[in-house]
């Protein structure tokens, strides 16, 4: 069995599925997906809360604590000469489950030769991470149906539009933490330089701009580039959060944000020909200025 601890937002937990369900592939093993940490109370101070969002893809592989016991990590007998920690399965014998904890200063794919009990801590922010199965992720990632007539009309208007566009803006939890300077925020800089190479190279794009952690600075904001009504699906939040990806996947260009929600919501857009905007700076933090997941075949700005 492969297990994958899930962290984070569901952009955040797309990314460990897909990571770890090309490695339960690749060794034809089942997947488990441990929830503990998104359940764990209380919340520690500077955490964001975060619920287990896979279900908009019908995706439950929950760790089932009858089922296995993790315990906390252990060293190697010394004469297997490495340094990885194991995890104890505490059903069905002594068996060992290696431990890998993404370093994610660096892309580090060691793991895909560690066996067929592993399990995975990190991000995996990176599609290399599941590229040998990126068309079997892609099929797992399929929506749940629209119930909101409001999400149903809204997909209809960007189906209608010649050159739908998705703008993500993300704000909330960036700001505030570390003081923003984890992550950080897209300059409004960003967005007028993306929407001026989508209009050099789109013939009549219509925008759609997604920020729901903070719709009325959005629309403020976006009036000055002639997109101020353009702010949509302010009411998917919480557990419908997913409806903006799901919209914007179906647009047919992007200028998202530093974040794996619109990151997600561009991949997902299968489209050939599609134009994807992404800042050249993804993190805000000095110890991963470097780090970037976009696909080569995005432009930076």
């Amino acid at each position: 069995m492969i297990i994958v601890k899930l962290m984070g937002g569901i952009g955040n937990q797309m990314f460990q599925y897909a990571c770890g369900y090309n490695l339960a592939l690749k060794y034809h093993v089942p997947l488990a997906l441990d929830h503990s940490f998104l359940e764990e109370k209380p919340i520690p101070e500077g955490r964001t809360p975060r619920d287990y969002e896979l279900h908009a893809f019908n995706i439950d592989l929950r760790l089932r604590q009858r089922e296995i016991n993790i315990r906390p990590p252990m060293e190697e007998p010394p004469q297997t000469g490495g340094w990885w920690k194991r995890l104890r399965e505490s059903i069905g014998g002594k068996k060992y489950y290696t431990f890998f904890e993404e370093d994610t200063t660096r892309l580090d794919f060691s793991f895909f030769e560690h066996g067929k009990r592993q399990y995975l801590v990190g991000y995996f922010q990176n599609e290399l991470y599941f590229a040998d199965h990126q068309k079997e992720v892609r099929k797992n990632f399929t929506f749940v149906p629209i119930k909101s007539t409001a999400n149903l009309k809204l997909a209809q208007a960007i189906k209608d539009a010649e050159n739908p566009v998705s703008i993500h803006v993300r704000r909330g939890d960036y700001l505030t933490l570390g003081g923003g300077k984890i992550h950080g925020v897209c300059p409004l800089e960003y967005y007028a330089k993306g929407i001026d190479i989508i209009k050099t190279r789109v013939k009549r794009p219509a925008f759609f701009v997604f920020s729901a952690d903070d719709p009325k600075w959005a629309r403020e904001a976006f009036t000055a580039f002639g997109l101020g009504d353009s702010v949509v699906g302010d009411e998917n939040t919480g557990a419908y959060g997913y409806e903006n990806m799901r919209l914007m996947s179906l647009c047919k260009h992007h200028i998202i944000a530093n974040s794996s929600f619109s990151w997600w919501g561009a991949w997902l857009n299968d489209k050939p020909d599609k134009i994807v905007i992404f800042p050249e700076r993804w993190m805000a933090d000095p110890r991963q200025q470097h780090f970037n997941p976009s696909p080569p075949s995005w432009m930076r700005v």
